[in-house]
């Protein structure tokens, strides 16, 4: 008797029952037919299933990729920073506040919230802040650079205005495709992609990870991918460096 092996089970070839060993030959066959035609139906769904989740996986990494979200988001940013006039020269803290400001609500109307409008108080408030934040350094001290020119004077300060609003739009991109290919209240599905990920990009994954247990990681499905798209940001920057 033929043994067909299928992943984790075993069908038997029904046109070679023997009739001694199992009685009747036609009852078995009808009775292995049957069985046949169940757990193969149901393997082809769950290998249809595994397909669509792995589809879902390659098409979620391709939309995150560099390139991708370079073309899609970070282009338009380095376009607008590019196209941005050249500022009047910094004189007092007031000129400061008034280039700063006008640059973060141009840079924003321009890529993020297009055609909209923002207030001067807020635009001027934002972008101090991002400044602060980007340079961890007090708002006297970046007037003082943006005035005498120092540390790349305004120009600058704009350019990390400008990174500042492009990776934040970047990364709420990100967060859209996440959120539309990932199921958050389905934790079947969840650790299925889990299992997906790990067999097909483990090896980028940090040496802690029990590859051997993708049920534990499941709540950490968001992570774990991004985990995977910053090792082969790395890997891709290595490779354009080594191969210039």
């Amino acid at each position: 008797m033929k043994v067909l092996r299928y992943p984790g089970i075993f069908f038997y070839n029904t046109m070679d029952c023997d009739a001694r060993t199992y009685g009747n030959p036609n009852q078995t066959k009808k009775k292995l037919l049957t069985d046949y035609r169940f757990y193969n139906s149901r393997i082809q769904k769950l290998m249809f299933e595994r397909r669509k989740t792995m589809s879902r996986i390659d098409n979620l990494l391709r939309a995150l990729d560099d390139v991708a979200i370079a073309k899609m988001i970070g282009n338009k940013h380095d376009d607008a920073r590019l196209e941005y006039p050249k500022p009047p020269p910094i004189n007092t803290y007031e000129d400061f506040l008034e280039v700063i400001g006008d640059y973060y609500s141009y840079h924003t109307t321009t890529c993020i919230a297009v055609g909209g409008t923002i207030s001067k108080i807020e635009a001027k408030g934002e972008a101090e802040r991002i400044l602060q934040e980007q340079t961890r350094k007090d708002s006297m001290i970046l007037f003082k650079d943006a005035k005498n020119g120092a540390n790349g004077g305004i120009r600058m300060l704009l350019d990390y205005i400008a990174n500042a609003l492009k990776t934040r739009s970047m990364q709420g991109y990100s967060n859209v495709i996440i959120a539309a290919n990932v199921k958050r209240d389905d934790p079947r599905d969840r650790e299925e992609m889990c299992k997906q990920l790990f067999q097909q990009y483990g090896g980028l994954l940090a040496a802690d990870i029990d590859l051997t247990n993708p049920e534990k990681y499941s709540d950490e499905l968001e992570n774990i991918i991004y985990d995977i798209l910053r090792a082969k940001s790395q890997m891709a920057h290595t490779y354009r460096r080594i191969t210039r």
